[in-house]
């Protein structure tokens, strides 16, 4: 069912399918997405206003966003309108590449690529915001599955390269998990996500030090051989069909 929600930043109403179906039934790919029987959770997990393009989990959005602030004060995004588009900087994260990326989405409508597109910018502002490698890579994951979804293997291969730097960072940043075995599963999908763009040797050394980690921690056993197999015979499917 559609409900509405406020956009945080201009108040305006933002549509919001819900968050999805969360049964857990469906199958777990190699990525570690987990499909379900009813709607996709990931689709309305995330939340794009048509009118300021403010971007979010829904979840942040629907219990108060506190990176709300930093984009309300930039006076960046009160100007998009007469910037210059400057495109991409080297970084990928700097704020003239986010705003222009607003004013592009703006111009075309938030309709255009549905949650693929909402994820898209809930990453470019979480990395605005400085929300962490961790949480930009999560966001660039979820549009790769929401492109993959649409059929357009381009767009998400884009993503997939994007949410692999992030996780290679915040995998150096040991005070980014709470605990190792979430360290050692953002390892492990450096890994898958290096094995599925094609840089092998990349994936091995991703894997390796999530089969480490996995062997120091105890009750990582299962986990551990779900490494040893994505590294030797690796399927897209780890469970279900």
């Amino acid at each position: 069912m559609t409900t509405t929600i406020a956009c945080p930043l201009c108040a305006a109403d933002i549509a919001w399918e819900g968050p999805g179906s969360e049964d857990g039934l469906g199958p777990l790919t190699s990525e570690l997405r987990r499909f379900c029987l009813g709607p996709d959770p990931h689709a309305g997990a995330v939340v794009l206003c048509g009118d300021c393009g403010f971007a979010s989990v829904a979840k942040r959005v629907t219990e108060g966003d506190p990176g709300v602030d930093r984009v309300a004060q930039d006076p960046l995004w009160c100007s998009l309108d007469t910037m210059d588009d400057p495109g991409d900087v080297a970084s990928g994260v700097g704020d003239e590449a986010v705003a222009a990326r607003v004013r592009r989405l703006l111009a075309v409508g938030v309709g255009a690529g549905g949650a693929a597109v909402a994820w898209e910018h809930t990453a470019w502002l979480a990395a605005w915001r400085g929300d962490g490698p961790l949480a930009c890579g999560d966001a660039w994951l979820r549009a790769a599955w929401m492109h993959d979804d649409l059929d357009d293997a381009e767009s998400g291969r884009a993503c997939r390269q994007r949410a692999l730097a992030c996780y290679e960072a915040a995998v150096e940043l040991p005070e980014s998990f709470r605990r190792r075995h979430d360290q050692a599963v953002v390892a492990y999908l450096v890994g898958e996500i290096a094995r599925r763009l094609g840089d092998v040797q990349r994936a091995r050394g991703a894997f390796e030090q999530a089969l480490t980690w996995a062997r120091s921690e105890v009750g990582l056993k299962s986990f551990a051989e779900v490494v040893i197999r994505q590294m030797e015979q690796p399927v897209e499917i780890l469970e279900g069909r």
